[in-house]
């Protein structure tokens, strides 16, 4: 990850809309930067972004504005984070739903006589499961990760470092 501070000179074009129906709230801005503009920068929440704020930028990749992690701001010390939050509840309840379908199919082959694919079904629908669960804990491990480092750049920013 890299971080860049920076004044933002112009903010244009904010709308403030959710990521999906009924989904969580976001900012949709363009920035100018140093003379360059950076069109759709997505933020979580709905921000009000003013011109001149000094932030201090975290990318994925350098000066990439579609790799943004987030930012804090100078003035108001706040951090705001740009990653998509996925619901973990939705992915858990997806992935039941998916489960439940693969056993209720496993009874529906039992009452039919096949005991193997009984066993094939059931082995699928524990793949799904695991496969599910180390999903969720990845993204809460990316999650936790982001807004540890932006907490460690809001730490240095109070010491009077520039991170």
């Amino acid at each position: 990850m890299h971080t860049q501070t920076f004044i933002i000179d112009r903010v244009f074009d904010t709308q403030h809309t959710y990521r999906w129906r009924n989904g969580p709230k976001c900012t949709v801005l363009g920035v100018e930067v140093q003379g360059k503009r950076y069109f759709s920068v997505v933020l979580n929440g709905w921000l009000t972004i003013r011109d001149g704020a000094m932030v201090t930028a975290i990318f994925d990749s350098p000066g990439n504005w579609k790799k943004l992690v987030g930012w804090v701001d100078h003035q108001t010390g706040q951090i705001i984070s740009a990653s998509a939050p996925v619901s973990t509840a939705f992915a858990v309840l997806m992935s039941l739903v998916a489960i439940l379908a693969l056993v209720i199919l496993c009874f529906v082959v039992v009452l039919w006589g096949e005991a193997g694919v009984l066993r094939w079904c059931l082995m699928v629908a524990y793949s799904g499961l695991l496969l599910a669960t180390v999903g969720v804990v990845r993204n809460a491990r990316k999650v936790r990760f982001e807004h540890s480092k932006l907490e460690a750049c809001k730490a240095s920013m109070r010491l009077g470092s520039h991170y």
